[in-house]
């Protein structure tokens, strides 16, 4: 299991509306992906090796007749449409070279949270050439109906280059994936178990440094006080996701050229929820 973030999944209600919405906030937008089990993607790629994966629903008879016969990944997106869960990263993704052995090892901890599937699909490049990608995924049970975590192993699914990486807001990649916690400590243990790393424990949050990231779990109040979270629920869940760019200044000439709302916390922009189209944004600046 690698320590390695991979991606980090966004339900929207529709990916038109997310594609422009991105576009708008200075990211460049890879061209729509369908899987073969009824959901579709429209993903942000970054020069790290991580994306953000906006998904949608495209087809619901066949993203239903999946989560029928076992498919997570389909299942897991299917009740976040139904219940219009679309205000908060609903997956988090770690890279894999192996995910039948990360499998395994979930199993072993008792935190498997199904099958693995495996699966294949046409991919589109910046420019115009298409390939087929297949993927093979490992989920585990984070105790949440709101959050999932899964590992990716690539075969013969390289992550997209060229004009895909260049950002008008010039991010680079994901700095910290944000979680809220309902139960501290626990929630912590089952990210640990997740994650094979204890992490660090602060004061009102729990960070666990990846190779290429950091995912942090927060306090109801502290997410409260530090980014302006709306309401508590009573499983751990999604809060958002910090960009890390090369010029905030150049960040925030785009929210302000297309007359997108935001705040300045300190030396971070942060852009708030919009449902259906994308959750809580933050910009951060990398030296």
């Amino acid at each position: 299991m690698s320590s390695s973030l991979d991606h980090l999944v966004l339900p929207v209600e529709s990916l038109g509306r997310s594609r422009g919405m991105f576009s708008r906030l200075g990211f460049t937008v890879a061209p729509d992906g369908h899987h073969p089990f009824g959901t579709s993607n429209a993903c942000v790629f970054f020069c790290d090796q991580t994306y953000l994966e906006p998904l949608a629903i495209r087809d619901m008879e066949r993203a239903g007749e999946a989560a029928g016969a076992g498919n997570v990944f389909a299942k897991r997106h299917l009740e976040v449409a139904m219940d219009e869960r679309w205000h908060a990263p609903s997956a988090f993704v770690l890279a894999s070279s192996n995910a039948d052995a990360d499998h395994a090892r979930f199993e072993s901890r008792g935190i498997s949270a199904g099958p693995v599937l495996n699966f294949s699909r046409e991919a589109q490049g910046a420019d115009g050439s298409k390939r087929t990608a297949s993927f093979r995924l490992a989920f585990a049970d984070l105790g949440s109906k709101e959050l999932l975590g899964f590992t990716c192993q690539r075969i013969n699914a390289a992550l997209p280059g060229g004009s895909l990486l260049n950002h008008e807001n010039t991010a680079q990649g994901i700095a910290e994936v944000l979680l809220i916690a309902s139960d501290f400590a626990k929630d912590a243990d089952r990210l640990a178990l997740v994650l094979g790393d204890k992490g660090c424990q602060g004061e009102a949050e729990w960070t666990f440094q990846l190779q290429n990231g950091a995912l942090r779990l927060l306090a109801f109040s502290h997410a409260l006080t530090a980014f302006g979270a709306s309401s508590s629920r009573s499983q751990m869940v999604g809060l958002g996701v910090t960009i890390a760019v090369k010029s905030l200044a150049a960040a925030e000439a785009c929210l302000i050229g297309n007359e997108i709302p935001h705040t300045k916390l300190g030396r971070m922009l942060v852009v708030s929820a919009q449902p259906g189209v994308h959750p809580m944004l933050a910009f951060v600046e990398i030296p």
